[in-house]
């Protein structure tokens, strides 16, 4: 008899530690799923703040360059639709008698500086009577990516070749 209640204890011990091992692995099963699950609410909570990000308006102040009247100079990037970006520099202190130019100093390749629309014409403004400026323009991609620096160009005479820099932002 004591053999027979020695045969019927073992066997409870393994079916308790079969049924132990399973539940131990359905928990574990579930505890993965639930991570996988918390691990892309966090990756689309990341997309979702990323997408939040890019339809922030940014102010960048531009550095004035020694000895130029310029003050208040800000350059203003807001997101639009279809992956658009409307970029904006407003001025005060500017020389009312000229021209100023906006160019851009890019990252791809050779760094290269050149008007930040499509043509040097369509880069152009003029400042009003008191001295203030106001230019924008739409470009098709986030200039933060595209540039590394924007430059602000006084044209003495509208003659490029006379240009004096008045202010950068770096982006």
């Amino acid at each position: 008899m004591s053999n027979k209640i020695s045969i019927v204890l073992v066997g409870g011990i393994l079916i308790a530690v079969v049924i132990g091992a399973m539940t131990g692995y359905f928990v574990r099963a579930n505890e993965q799923s639930t991570l996988m699950a918390d691990l892309e609410k966090a990756k689309e909570s990341k997309s979702m703040l990323e997408q939040e990000l890019k339809a922030v308006v940014v102010a960048i102040p531009f550095k004035t360059q020694t000895g130029q009247m310029a003050h208040d100079v800000w350059l203003l990037i807001a997101p639009l639709q279809n992956g658009k970006y409307a970029l904006a520099i407003r001025a005060q202190g500017l020389e009312q008698n000229g021209a100023y130019i906006v160019e851009v100093v890019t990252k791809a390749g050779q760094m290269q500086t050149v008007p930040i629309a499509a043509s040097a014409a369509d880069s152009e403004f003029l400042p009003d009577q008191h001295g203030n400026g106001l230019y924008w323009v739409v470009l098709d991609s986030d200039p933060r990516v595209t540039f590394e620096r924007v430059l602000l160009l006084f044209l003495p005479d509208m003659q490029m070749q006379n240009a004096v820099l008045v202010a950068t932002a770096d982006l």
